[in-house]
């Protein structure tokens, strides 16, 4: 081979790891979530968004810790789009997904009443949530907006004279808590991506 044709492949090869590296970084998104720890569950929420990007060819999604002398994403700083695009071009990330979870729950209701007979109680995990997505290189809010998700659990159904929501059996059980709180936030990660897809729709 000559040298002039080495050289020229040599270009070429430079050339398209350039590229690559440019498409990455077009691709990469900083993912934040910002939430109140809880005393019976260890909270995966970032950990499933991360599962959920990684799936999709288009997405190359980084867990940012939340760390406040890092990371200026208090419910203030989050109305704050000029200040968190700077924050993310110094993270070296194109685009910013800030998660700040205000209740994630689980709650015991009553979904069927045949009075003086029986009644049915069903339990239901709860995520309620306000979300931001931001170019940060741009400097532009691309969609913000709060979002609730459901997740349905076990029913049990009450003879009329012992209606009681706090009856222990209507609860979800201690071991079974951690499951069902996993599956609920696994569908939160997959409604988020559903919202971040729809926005970024027509601009790829």
């Amino acid at each position: 081979m000559s040298g002039t044709r080495w050289l020229r492949r040599l270009a070429l090869l430079s050339l398209a790891l350039m590229t690559g590296s440019a498409a990455a970084a077009e691709r990469e998104v900083l993912l934040y979530v910002s939430a109140a720890p809880s005393a019976w569950h260890d909270q995966q929420l970032g950990r499933h968004l991360v599962t959920r990007f990684s799936r999709s060819p288009y997405w190359r999604p980084r867990l940012l810790t939340p760390d406040v002398s890092e990371a200026p994403l208090s419910a203030m700083a989050m109305t704050d789009i000029d200040s968190l695009a700077a924050w993310g071009r110094e993270q070296g990330g194109r685009f910013i997904l800030a998660v700040r979870v205000e209740s994630e729950r689980i709650e015991n209701r009553r979904t069927f009443n045949l009075p003086m007979v029986f009644q049915r109680y069903e339990a239901v995990g709860v995520i309620e949530a306000e979300l931001r997505l931001i170019d940060a290189q741009r400097e532009r809010l691309l969609w913000a907006g709060p979002l609730t998700v459901e997740l349905k659990g076990p029913r049990i159904f009450q003879g009329h004279p012992d209606d009681d929501r706090y009856d222990a059996d209507i609860h979800i059980a201690a071991p079974e808590k951690l499951a069902f709180m996993s599956r609920l936030e696994k569908r939160f990660a997959d409604k988020v991506f559903e919202r971040v897809e729809r926005a970024m729709r027509h601009r790829r």
